[in-house]
């Protein structure tokens, strides 16, 4: 705690992340910059790194300093991805199991498993509303990342 009585979550951190949003052009772009904030008397941020999605409404990761929106067209021609209320669809028509994560739109991962061949339904009861990614890759990481909407 600092002595002119500010607390909180942000209070004496470091690499703490920081979503952004701003417009390019008149088109939304989403991004992230990592700090430090210390706990002085006078709250000072050191800004440590930064990046930002080039591709318009297309999330980023937190951390992530490669575009999602590059995908690798051949896995992403073997893997089916949909969704429901309740449901995650994987469909899986390559001759390897896969990886699958699930990540808010945070960058928080919040499941991840395998994906077999064949179909695989994934319970996504407990998310809360909203846009996830969901990044698909394999065992040469690489990897296509889908958006869906619970």
């Amino acid at each position: 705690m600092n002595s002119g009585g500010s607390t909180g979550a942000w209070i004496g951190v470091e690499d703490r992340y920081l979503g952004v949003e701003f417009h390019i052009n008149g088109s939304k772009h989403y991004g992230w910059v990592r700090l430090d904030v210390d706990d002085s008397e006078a709250v000072n941020y050191v800004i440590k790194d930064y990046a930002y999605e080039s591709q318009p409404d297309w999330p980023i990761l937190a951390g992530a300093t490669e575009s999602l929106a590059v995908t690798d067209m051949q896995l992403q021609s073997q893997v089916q991805v949909f969704s429901s209320q309740q449901t995650l669809y994987l469909m899986n028509t390559s001759e390897k199991n896969l990886n699958f994560e699930i990540f808010t739109i945070n960058g928080q991962r919040v499941h991840n498993g395998e994906i077999e061949q064949g179909d695989t339904e994934v319970n996504i009861s407990q998310l809360s509303k909203g846009m996830y990614l969901v990044k698909i890759y394999n065992q040469q990481h690489n990897f296509f990342v889908k958006k869906i909407v619970k």
